[in-house]
């Protein structure tokens, strides 16, 4: 059982110049406890402390654990449980590079909206692995409304485009319908999650 001991400081001037009270507490117990109350709750969530510290990495993942605190103006081992806690926790997921895209040669992003000929169960499951597999596709979302699908779709030109709808996205089970949306430009994009 892990113990530790809380100091509790008192000033009895009229008897004592200087008295001190030890108590005993449970530490173990008070885990116990907050790990009772995470699980109740639906689980752990950051508080104003942990979103200062996500706006940071955000913005700069190379941080070090002393320029976080400093600029918080906390000391090093609080800092570091904190980041720790958030990985644990799955709020930051990873940290990655992130790449100019033009730069790096891929000058088209393309909005497709996709729909499905088809609404059973197998053939929505078909369709969500086979789109996983085409690397032209950044992000896919199921989502509500005309269409059954977005996908965000990025390539080096609008040949490559042509190649990867008429072969790969056409090809693939129980595609219905494609409707593609150009972008001429991007007028905003952010990687923040916590403003």
């Amino acid at each position: 059982m892990c113990r530790f001991f809380v100091i509790y400081l008192d000033l009895y001037i009229d008897k004592y110049p200087l008295y001190f009270e030890f108590k005993s507490i449970n530490f173990q117990t008070m885990v116990t406890k907050t790990g009772d109350t995470e699980k109740k709750s639906g689980g752990w969530a950051p508080d104003k402390t942990d979103r200062k510290i996500l706006g940071l990495l955000q913005d700069n993942a190379k941080l070090t654990i002393k320029e976080i605190g400093s600029r918080l103006h906390l000391t090093h081992t609080p800092v570091f449980e904190r980041i720790k806690r958030l990985e644990r926790s799955g709020v930051i997921k990873q940290y990655v590079a992130v790449v100019d895209r033009v730069k790096a040669g891929y000058h088209v992003v393309v909005f497709c909206s996709v729909s499905l000929d088809t609404h059973k169960a197998e053939f929505i499951k078909t369709f969500e692995t086979q789109i996983q597999q085409l690397e032209e596709v950044r992000e896919c979302y199921h989502v509500a409304g005309l269409n059954d699908y977005l996908l965000k779709v990025v390539v080096t030109d609008m040949e490559a485009y042509q190649q990867f709808l008429s072969k790969k996205l056409a090809s693939l089970d129980h595609v219905g319908k494609v409707i593609s949306s150009m972008v001429m430009s991007e007028i905003k994009h952010s990687y923040r999650m916590i403003p």
